[in-house]
């Protein structure tokens, strides 16, 4: 319409050309709004693409190209700065800003072959009070980088991030017309972005930041690369980390880190509903040395190659699957999908005199809404009174669900106030509860902003968000234990917030811990961590292998747990006893500190059932140090460590809604300290053959075992990631075989262990030969180390007296208590040809025979196994095996005659009772 009006006079020109970039700013911003956002634009033509934006003569700003050059200084930036080689920065015309600027644009005024307004256009000059002036932005000692169209022309000229006020903004497009169509075509910001692309050999184009085409410049750039038939296009935007509070462009907003991502996010989206395949590109925060901030310019003086580029390019996601990227942090994922759900939430925007309508949820600081408006012929648009969701922001930010039981989850997000400052948290919530009004309130208590009242509609939103948000959100794979999984056949170790899988075979799908809120499995996840050095925690280790032969056995009994599942092996414990001192506590806190902290990780199971199933299923595939005073006074804490070992499954239990509730299960190495040794009682029945019982001194030095005490409080948590790092990358088979061959040269040398011992020590003797190399750098081969790790192990394992089997311990026992109390046997003497019991003075528990077999009367003998820890029937059962006793057929307690009467008793062969009966 302007071109039907006659052009102003010169003393009002100035106000006419704000007044006319003002009104096709404004009419580009009609044209861009949601509700148009999915209609197709007509394809526009090259010679009309741009005719919003002010028609500068090329041979004006070719002229002042001709009069200025680059600087030396400016050149060198060039080189070494942006990688940018003389031919690109020849090519692209690069020249300097300053006062040979200043001449040449007086030059140009003053030469009269342009009329003022051009030149006010040309944006080379600012209108004063009598004439135009040199704009003094370009007066500065700069870069100036011309805009040069197909023909090489220059269509504008603006110095590098301080553009003409009041211009719009342009695309740069350096040599994108002579480059291969075959190319992919790469948007970055920046021009020097672009011009390293160029130079790299791909079709790049430029804006001044990646916003800056997101609004009402959106239509202009769906009509410049529709007109060039760009059918694929890769966002590749600058990366910074602004989460780091040491890095220069930290944020303390958590809100405004992310924005970059979005804009690139959302520019790639909207270009997808213009039939335009766009997608985002992420440059490695590892292609600079700080890790602080990535872009195309940079990496390419950093020496990046075409490949490297490429395989950026290549690795782009689409709109649908970004937030799915695995460089994206939790914190990340969760700013993003907030900004993510703004947009694709809003329904509909109009703007009518300066005023914004919109219609559809809308989450601000003062927390959600949803929005509306109405327009009557008559009487106009007018908005509609907004409904009310929360108080407080909060938003869908992923899915999950648990690898074991199939139960679904979603993540809600919020903003709450905190001392008054904005706090983002995050709760895990069950679906059926997200979508329950009756349920959902039951998070109130955790900080959720959601109250009786507000339910039901905060019910409905999540339910439009979910429907809207569900093509874009990750979903999570969660695990109520750490140790081994294999979902989808991937196999990858979880610890606590970690997830180890195999270097050459990343997880497609990691699996990580639930976010607990319970304090006790916080705290216990929580002290799954590092501190320290690495080097200080093996230098500590080290030396405690160095003590003693005990101490290296022990704390290669904490590298064995991991090792259980791989190689097929059933859980066991390991149990340190002797005289107070020693260190025996010392080592239970160096293993318990090769996967965190000892003063979090070491506990007790007094406790209910459930609570050890739980405690258990958390420290799968770790190993459990529990607290050595319970162990020594308590039957009950043995009989729950017995049960622990044993079952390696929790009970069956029906659910309250009908069905099984999921069964916890676990696989793990017990530790325990005390004075006495653990299976004397017979609460472990058949698993003390699973119980290592050891008893010494493992650090003879004190002073040692206070170091040891004091400094894992400051070194943990790095010798168990380093074991499991290696682990996984080794082939369970061979894990096997070597299993296979360690058990075989154990049981040449021991051959009447019991095969569940033997399988337990030599599992520990690999986990010593295997940390020896992995964990402590020895130098030998494989074999060589399991051997003296065997040769350890087994010349431990027999200097210790406990290891005695069940049967002849309690024969042993048998005979001390027999000698103690020898007043309380009746004898039997040969008188003629008969015999006859001599009665004793106290109460009568048995006999010694004539012929130097003892008779123990049955309940007596109930009573008295039972209170030394033995089980009568079990003691019974194997003496019968050997031949120690006399049974009554299939009763193990024949009949027999004391001082004239006759009961059932136990009958000891001469043989086997020895000396004890004489």
């Amino acid at each position: 319409m302007f071109g039907l009006i006659r052009p102003p006079p010169a003393r009002i020109g100035s106000w006419w050309r704000r007044l006319r970039r003002l009104v096709t700013t404004y009419d580009e911003g009609l044209k861009m709004d949601v509700s148009t956002a999915t209609a197709n634009p007509t394809t526009p033509t090259p010679a009309t693409e741009n005719a919003a934006l002010p028609d500068t003569p090329p041979a004006l700003l070719n002229t002042l190209l001709d009069a200025i050059r680059l600087d030396d200084s400016d050149r060198r930036s060039l080189r070494s700065r942006r990688g940018l080689t003389d031919e690109s920065i020849d090519a692209l015309k690069f020249r300097s800003g300053g006062d040979p600027v200043r001449h040449a644009l007086l030059g140009i005024r003053d030469g009269g072959q342009w009329p003022a307004a051009q030149l006010l256009d040309s944006g080379l000059f600012v209108g004063g009070d009598e004439a135009v002036a040199p704009n003094p932005i370009y007066l500065k000692p700069n870069i100036l980088i011309p805009y040069l169209d197909e023909r090489d022309d220059c269509i504008a000229v603006r110095p590098h991030k301080n553009g003409p006020k009041g211009h719009p903004v342009r695309i740069y497009a350096p040599g994108f017309a002579s480059m291969p169509m075959s190319r992919d075509v790469v948007m970055v910001e920046g021009e020097f972005g672009a011009a390293a692309l160029r130079q790299v050999g791909f079709r790049a184009i430029s804006v001044p930041g990646v916003s800056s085409f997101a609004g009402k410049n959106f239509p202009r750039l769906v009509a410049w690369l529709r007109a060039r038939d760009v059918r694929e296009l890769v966002v590749l935007f600058d990366r910074e980390d602004k989460a780091d509070p040491a890095k220069s462009g930290y944020k303390s907003d958590t809100l405004k880190r992310y924005d970059t991502e979005y804009w690139a996010w959302r520019v790639a989206h909207d270009l997808g509903r213009h039939d335009i395949d766009a997608r985002i590109g992420t440059f490695p925060l590892e292609w600079d040395s700080n890790a602080a901030k990535v872009d195309a310019d940079s990496a390419l003086a950093a020496g990046k190659s075409w490949e490297q580029y490429l395989g950026v390019v290549r690795a782009g996601a689409t709109p649908s699957e970004y937030l799915r990227m695995r460089h994206h942090t939790d914190e990340a994922r969760r700013v993003l999908s907030l900004k993510m759900a703004n947009h694709l939430l809003l329904d509909k925007r109009r703007v009518v005199d300066d005023e914004t309508y919109e219609r559809g949820y809308r989450i601000r600081a003062a927390g959600v809404c949803r929005e509306d408006f109405e327009e009557r012929p008559k009487v106009g648009i007018r908005r509609k009174t907004p409904v009310r969701v929360s108080h407080a922001p909060i938003w869908l930010s992923g899915h999950g669900f648990d690898v074991e039981t199939r139960s679904h989850y979603v993540e809600l997000s919020y903003v709450r106030a905190q001392d008054g400052v904005s706090v983002m948290e995050s709760e895990l919530v069950e679906r059926g509860a997200a979508m329950s009004a009756r349920r959902l309130v039951e998070y109130a208590g955790v900080g959720l902003p959601v109250s009786s009242s507000s339910s039901s509609r905060l019910v409905e939103y999540l339910g439009a968000l979910e429907a809207t948000m569900a093509p874009h959100l990750p979903t999570a794979r969660f695990t109520d234990r750490n140790g081994w999984h294999r979902p989808d056949g991937d196999r990858q170790y979880v610890l606590a917030a970690e997830n180890i899988a195999p270097s050459d075979r990343p997880p497609r799908h990691p699996v990580r811990q639930y976010p607990r809120s319970h304090s006790e499995e916080k705290a216990i996840l929580d002290g799954i961590c590092r501190r320290g050095t690495e080097r200080a925690w093996i230098e500590l280790a080290a030396e405690a292998r160095e003590a003693s032969d005990l101490a290296r056995f022990l704390l290669a009994a904490g590298f064995a747990a991991p090792l259980l599942y791989p190689v097929g092996a059933r859980s066991f414990g390991g149990h340190i006893y002797g005289d107070s001192g020693g260190g025996k506590t010392a080592v239970a806190k160096l293993v318990s500190s090769i996967f965190g902290d000892p003063s979090r990780l070491i506990g007790s199971l007094f406790t209910t059932l459930v609570g050890v199933e739980r405690r258990a299923a958390l420290f799968c595939d770790l190993p459990i140090v529990l607290d050595e005073l319970q162990m020594n006074a308590d039957p009950k804490m043995r009989r729950t460590l017995a049960y622990l070992i044993a079952q390696e499954a929790g009970k069956t239990r029906g659910a309250k809604e009908g069905g099984l509730q999921h069964t916890p299960r676990w696989r793990v190495v017990s530790f325990t300290t005390g004075e006495e040794p653990l299976t004397t009682l017979d609460d472990f029945g058949g698993q003390a053959a699973r119980v290592l019982e050891l008893s010494g001194r493992p650090i003879p030095d004190d002073a040692t075992a206070r170091r040891i005490h004091e400094l894992t409080r400051e070194r943990h948590g790095h010798g168990g990631r380093i074991f499991v790092h290696a682990l996984v990358d080794l082939d369970p088979e061979e894990l096997r075989e070597l299993l296979a061959v360690a058990v075989a040269r154990l049981r040449r040398h021991m051959p009447d262990t019991r095969p569940a011992t033997v399988t337990a020590l030599a599992t520990v003797c690999l986990a010593d030969a295997l940390a020896s190399e992995w964990v402590f750098g020895a130098s030998e081969s494989r074999d060589d180390l399991l051997d003296a790790s065997l040769t350890m192990g087994r010349d431990l394992w027999e200097r210790q007296p406990a290891n005695t089997p069940y049967g002849p311990r309690a024969l042993d026992w048998a005979r001390s208590w027999l000698v103690s109390n020898r007043r309380r046997f009746a004898r039997e003497a040969e008188i003629g040809a008969g015999t006859r019991d001599i009665p004793t003075e106290r109460e009568v528990w048995g006999k010694i025979a004539a012929d130097g077999s003892v008779y123990i009367l049955h309940n007596v003998w109930d009573v008295e196994v039972e209170k030394a820890g033995y089980n009568p029937t079990r003691v019974l059962q194997d003496w019968r095996d050997r031949g120690w006793i006399v049974t009554d057929g299939r009763n193990l307690k024949p009949k027999r005659a004391i001082e004239g009467r006759t009961a059932r008793v136990v009958c000891v062969k001469p043989d086997a009772i020895g000396v004890a009966a004489e």
